[in-house]
């Protein structure tokens, strides 16, 4: 008689089981799709500003995105918090060789200090434009 009922019992948890493991399946499907779509955003807004500021070839912004890839694994740091700070001293050099030198810089002061890159990364561009207050 026990096992009647909890065959029954079971089968319904199971169910419900099943029903919340796809749900949360689907959210993390949506979840990854989201962040995809952001990250292609994220490149695309870099591509430009580097082409607009520095007169980056597809090549030159290929080899920012491997120095961005290689500083992620390097520093544990995002790339959404890379692109946008190597846009900002791309925009102070017009240099891509000289933005990254900064941007490995302000890593470094990034980590020593405690301060978020995108704070070191704006003062490292107003000091090169000459604005040290």
């Amino acid at each position: 008689m026990a096992l009647k009922k909890s065959l029954p019992e079971f089968l319904a948890s199971s169910a419900a089981s099943a029903a919340a493991s796809a749900a949360f399946a689907v959210k993390i499907g949506k979840d990854a799709v989201q962040a995809a779509i952001a990250d292609q955003k994220s490149q695309v807004l870099l591509a430009n500003s580097l082409r607009n500021t520095a007169g980056a070839t597809d090549s030159a912004i290929a080899g920012v995105e491997n120095y961005i890839t290689s500083l992620q694994k390097q520093f544990s740091v995002v790339d959404d918090d890379l692109r946008p700070a190597q846009a900002r001293l791309a925009r102070a050099t017009g240099s891509t060789a000289k933005s990254q030198q900064l941007l490995k810089l302000a890593l470094d002061a990034s980590k020593v200090s405690g301060k978020s890159l995108d704070t070191v990364a704006t003062a490292l561009a107003k000091a090169y434009n000459g604005n040290t207050s």
